[in-house]
């Protein structure tokens, strides 16, 4: 009899690594350096490896000064046969905003606006804004004229978390210096010296220094007596970047006046004038003025025969120089005085004239004439028997002064004659008529003609172009003979017009149109129409009902204007008639159509037809492959006549060919279900739900199925045009009786020492499970069974779905308690007053090894108090044995192993110190 057997399996079940959750970080390009490990999510274990986003060893800690950005990831490896795991976190680096580095800048308040940001230092980032010393946003363009000095800030906005970044330029804004608006001064050169600055105009600054007109240097106090008449400088120096300014004073200089020496002069009565100017003595100036003795003003030329005797005065006069004056004395000595020469025209038919009273100045009486031919001569002139020419005066000379003598030049002229007056009249078709063959009696030629208007024209008159009424002939007289004119009356009778021949084409179609506007050029209205057949018609024409031919337009006339006529020669073309628009609706299951019977009106035959894409095609159409459209029908015309056209608007529908979608709230038992479909068009909508429930929405909505069962749905679609069709799901939808999951486990107690557990399911109406083990397995048997953890104790969440279908199911789930073998029991609270009373604290155990053993206690902030690996080792409350602790809440951690189990504990709580 063989005896009995056994055998060992020693199992060892080792930790999944968790390297945890990936994370991702946004770190700015300037920050300091992290650790990526804090990034990662849930609760990685550590001591694994990092690599970069190049698959290069990293050490964990991201510096973003050197490192790039990219996924970096942390691997921990495992024992097997558990297998290794990576989390990776994501790296983005920001970039850190340059405002630049701080500047400053000098500008003159008087300069040009200047761009801030050329004046900032380093590199800055474009986009900023700024902000003026008062903290008001500022547009960066520094203007001198309207800003104020001082620091403007330029601002560069960041993305997290990276911050912003501000840069300053500091603004000094300097005075322009004002040297005054230029000027200029005139001096008398006797005057007393000037100051220049006072001539400045504006407010110039004090303090500038002068140079004179060769560049020297100058003090600035004009001296007529030595210095020089020109351009005086005036300059005033700036603080940079602001320029010096310049004015200038011209400076003249008014020469004193000189009206020479005083003269004397002693004439005879009939003397010819003497220039005063030439008996003044020295070198006086030209510019001066005379005055006769009763100082009235005087032309210095001096007349004995009419001025009076004295002192004539000649002054010079100065703008700021004082006036000078001298004279001439004349003396006038008595004589003959045949008085002054003199000219004079005469016309032919004037009066007699007295010659002596014709003489200027003051003529002596008794003198005696001579003629042209210098015979004695009347002192009466007639006109009509004279002849031009010198006719002298003279008077006898007596002891002091000789004979005077005068001469009268006299000038005849002859009258002119411009003949009678005429009239004509004319045709306006009529060649140019001379106007002056008009005249009657003897006109002379060369005068000129003027219209009814009073406008100067030729002699030629055009009757098409010139205005009737009287035209005016008129000759120049010789001064003093008058002019003489006279008038031709004319009239102008207008040339009918019958406009010029022509030819047209016509379209029987056209409307009624007038003859006149076939004729070209620009006839006369009021004449009358000939047919063709020679028959009088009226003005209007009908190309419908009009015959072909020439038509005579004939225009009445006015004598001496001729009767005027012109023709039309017309041809009459046939219109084409396409018919009139019509549609078309049309199912794309339709069979073939003609459109042609489709037109309207009575459309002529032999058209060509063109489809909506442009392409010709015959009348007749097949709806299942046709398109939508604008069918147009043309009909080519004879010219004038333009090409008809109708059309045929087709619309095809097609044969609607849905797809049918559900959607179930869940499988059990009342069901709610949604349906839909993919058809886009028009139509209707008729749904046969399968529940004894019709729908006419597109989308029928919560439609409930209360009862368990296999339901098939139809949709019918109406499109328009009797375009019908009708889809059929089969077991659309399915409705199952709902299961009841339940489930027990045993034993009833389960502890680390033996952690195994058959769970028995209890569930009813359900074909399929699903059990979870806490987060430790699953499984997918009926009456499964399952190992829990041997080492450490825990309340694992045990639950068991049941399905009767996929979509139907029930939820069951019982909290399954794996109490440790060791025993352990710790107080909340102890009292060390050395009353040999609860005076230590410590836990109570049972089954505890020795060897695996750690108890200690902490304070609030985590400082360790006390520790011990003795499990019968216990705390007196006090620090490391020593001083004292204050009474309070304390913290304590237990880590223990039972003896000959693999169980094991690790607990934290509190415990409440009292004194």
């Amino acid at each position: 009899m063989c005896g009995g057997s056994k055998s060992i399996v020693t199992v060892t079940i080792t930790s999944s690594p968790d390297a945890g959750i990936d994370g991702a970080v946004t770190v700015c390009d300037q920050g300091a350096a992290i650790g990526l490990f804090a990034e990662l999510g849930g609760t990685p274990d550590a001591g694994g490896t990092w690599t970069d986003p190049n698959g290069i060893a990293h050490s964990g800690s991201f510096d973003p000064a050197t490192d790039i950005a990219g996924n970096y990831t942390y691997s921990i490896g495992a024992l097997a046969p558990c297998v290794a795991d990576q989390s990776i976190v994501a790296v983005t680096i920001t970039s850190s905003p340059d405002a630049g580095v701080d500047g400053a800048v000098t500008v003159c308040d008087q300069g040009a606006a200047i761009g801030l940001f050329a004046e900032l230092g380093g590199s800055p980032d474009a986009g900023g804004t700024w902000t003026d010393p008062n903290g008001i946003a500022h547009s960066g363009s520094f203007d001198p004229a309207t800003d104020i000095a001082g620091n403007y800030t330029y601002s560069i906005g960041a993305l997290a978390p990276c911050v912003a970044d501000q840069s300053i330029v500091t603004v000094t804004i300097t005075s322009s210096p004002d040297a005054g608006i230029d000027g200029a001064v005139t001096v008398c050169d006797q005057g007393a010296a000037i100051g220049l600055f006072a001539e400045l105009g504006g407010t110039p600054d004090a303090g500038g220094t002068w140079t004179d007109p060769n560049g020297a240097a100058y003090s600035g106090s004009f001296d007529p007596a030595t210095d020089i008449a020109g351009n005086y400088t005036y300059s005033i120096g700036a603080l940079a970047p602001c320029l010096g300014d310049e004015s200038m004073i011209i400076v003249s200089i008014e020469n004193s006046p000189n009206a020479g020496g005083g003269g004397f002069l002693s004439l005879c009565a009939g003397s010819p004038a003497t220039d005063l100017f030439l008996q003044l003595s020295g070198s006086p100036d030209a510019t001066g003025v005379w005055a006769d003795p009763n100082g009235l003003a005087h032309s210095g030329s001096f007349d004995a025969g009419n001025d009076p005797a004295g002192t004539y005065t000649y002054t010079v006069s100065g703008l700021l120089c004082p006036d000078d004056v001298s004279g001439v004395i004349v003396d006038v000595l008595v004589g003959p005085d045949a008085g002054q020469d003199n000219g004079i025209v005469l016309c032919e038919t004037a009066a007699l004239l007295d010659l002596f009273s014709s003489l200027l100045g003051s003529p002596d009486v008794g003198g005696t004439w001579t003629d042209p031919n210098n015979d004695p001569a009347p002192a009466l002139l007639d006109p009509q028997t004279a002849v031009s020419g010198n006719y002298t005066y003279s008077v006898q000379g007596n002891g002091a002064c000789p004979s005077d003598e005068a001469v009268l030049t006299v000038s005849i002229s002859q009258t002119v004659t411009a003949g009678s007056p005429g009239a004509i009249t004319l045709c306006s078709s009529s060649g140019a008529q001379d106007l002056f063959a008009q005249l009657t009696g003897s006109p002379q030629p060369g005068g000129s003609w003027t219209d009814p208007f009073g406008l100067i024209v030729p002699p030629l008159f055009d009757p098409a172009t010139g205005d009737e009424g009287v035209y005016t002939y008129s000759v120049i007289g010789n001064a003093p003979c008058p002019d003489a004119s006279t008038s031709v009356v004319v009239e102008v009778e207008e040339a009918p017009n019958a406009g010029d021949d022509a030819i047209s084409s016509l379209c029987s179609s056209s409307a009624a149109l007038q003859l006149n506007t076939l004729l070209n050029g620009t006839p006369d209205a009021g004449g009358s129409w000939i047919a063709p057949n020679g028959l009088s018609v009226g003005p209007l024409l009908e190309p419908a009902s009009a015959a072909q031919g020439t038509y005579q337009y004939v225009v009445q006339a006015v004598q001496p204007c001729a009767n005027d006529t012109a023709q039309v020669t017309i041809s009459i073309s046939i219109a084409p008639n396409a018919g009139s628009d019509a549609s078309l609706a049309l199912c794309s299951n339709a069979p073939p159509v003609d459109l042609f019977p489709q037109l309207g009106g009575t459309p002529d035959a032999g058209g060509s037809w063109i489809g909506p894409h442009g392409s010709s095609l015959n009348s007749v159409i097949d709806p299942s492959l046709a398109f939508s459209g604008t069918y147009t029908y043309i009909l080519v015309a004879i010219a004038p006549c333009l090409n008809d056209a109708a059309e045929v608007e087709v619309t095809i529908t097609a044969l609607p060919d849905p797809q049918i979608a559900v959607s179930l709230n869940d499988g059990c038992v009342p069901v709610l279900a949604a349906f839909s479909t993919d058809y886009t068009g028009s139509g209707s909508f008729l749904w046969n739900l399968g529940n004894d429930s019709i729908s006419t929405e597109f989308a029928p909505d919560s439609i409930l199925y209360p009862n368990a069962g296999v339901y098939d749905v139809t949709l019918l679609i109406d499109a328009g045009n009797g375009c019908i069709s009708s889809t059929v799901v089969n077991d659309a939808v399915t409705a199952f009786v709902p299961p009841i999951a339940s489930f027990e486990a045993l034993p009833g107690e389960v502890t680390t020492q033996d952690p195994a557990v058959y769970f028995h399911n209890l569930s009813i109406g359900a074909n399929a499970y699903a059990w979870t083990f806490g987060e430790l397995g699953t499984s997918e048997e009926k009456d499964p069974r399952f190992l829990f953890p041997a080492e450490l104790e825990g309340v694992y969440d045990v639950c068991l779905v049941a399905f009767s279908a996929p979509s139907c199911s029930d939820t069951a789930c019982l909290p399954l308690v794996v109490n440790p073998t060791l025993v352990v029991n710790i107080p909340n609270a102890f009292t060390p007053d050395d009353d040999d009373i609860n005076d230590t604290f410590h836990p109570v155990l049972v089954g505890v090894d020795p060897d695996h053993y750690l108890f200690q206690v902490f304070d609030r902030w985590g400082q360790p108090l006390f520790s011990t690996q003795d499990p019968l080792g216990a705390w007196n409350g006090r620090f490391m044995g020593n001083e004292e602790v204050p009474s309070g809440v304390y913290i304590w951690k237990l880590e223990a192993k039972g003896i000959g189990t693999t169980a094991r504990i690790e607990r934290t709580g509190h415990v409440t110190l009292v004194r």
